[in-house]
């Protein structure tokens, strides 16, 4: 198999520090890749990059937020939508707010939410966002504070 085809990528399912039952969404500006859809801050892992620590990058590149990393949540496979022979391999992360600074979106992205396992918007989201929900509906346990 050729190594050379295949990219990691975190994403953070990331909780609100007050709360927690909140967690945070962003959507895609109108001129980027998958526009306008609702997704989770991430992207990928550097060469040599610890994942935990890719975690933190993204999700302060992206929100401006400081997370403390807790766990993984689920493992996604899937391809990258530029080239559908590069195989992605997605770690989601549950991650705390670890100071209540505020957001500050990135160029990437045009709003953001604190929304709630119980009461989600009807907003076009992610595949990456549904296939984690789906996983935390289905392990409620993932989630200790829910």
């Amino acid at each position: 198999m050729d190594i050379s085809k295949q990219r990691i990528a975190v994403y953070g399912l990331i909780l609100n520090q007050i709360k927690k039952e909140e967690f945070l969404i962003i959507k895609r500006a109108a001129h980027d890749t998958h526009p306008n859809l609702w997704e989770l801050p991430g992207g990928a892992v550097d060469l040599g990059e610890d994942p935990q620590q890719a975690i933190k990058r993204e999700i302060s590149e992206e929100t401006g937020l400081k997370t403390g990393t807790l766990y993984p949540l689920t493992v996604l496979n899937g391809h990258s939508v530029s080239d559908t022979s590069m195989q992605v391999i997605r770690i989601v992360y549950l991650c705390l707010q670890t100071e209540s600074e505020s957001i500050k979106l990135s160029p990437d992205h045009s709003e953001y939410r604190w929304i709630t396992f119980t009461k989600l918007p009807p907003l076009e989201y992610s595949d990456i966002f549904t296939k984690t929900l789906k996983k935390i509906n289905d392990y409620p346990h993932l989630i200790t504070d829910r």
